[in-house]
């Protein structure tokens, strides 16, 4: 079975590591009303992002290439409402696709500014 789900973002941690422990080197942990919905890990090796996406009961992993953490913390930074999306495979265990952004059922116009 494979299934869709997209949920809305309302806060996040942003965790620096050295990389001892763990393959990654930056996390972002993604909140919806204080329970964690996502983790978002970023890696120097992009052989490694695929593989390691996951689905899990209360939450899914996502991983992206290093060189995506500031766009992706700006736009957690800048943008409301921002939404967490994934297409999970249960029969193989993997994700599909994953995107974190604003909601493409709602596109802003051009010029906009946020709060004004």
């Amino acid at each position: 079975m494979v299934y869709s789900t997209s949920i809305i973002v309302d806060s996040y941690v942003v965790e620096h590591y050295i990389p001892k422990y763990y393959t990654w080197k930056d996390r972002i942990l993604l909140y919806n009303e204080g329970v964690l919905i996502a983790k978002l890990e970023f890696y120097e090796n992009d052989i490694l992002i695929k593989a390691k996406s996951a689905k899990y009961p209360t939450h899914c992993t996502l991983c992206f290439e290093m060189s995506r953490f500031e766009a992706i913390v700006n736009t957690l930074r800048y943008e409301k409402p921002v939404f967490i999306a994934y297409e999970y495979n249960e029969a193989d265990n993997i994700i599909e696709w994953g995107r974190i952004g604003t909601d493409i059922n709602r596109p802003e116009s051009i010029g906009e500014q946020e709060g004004a």
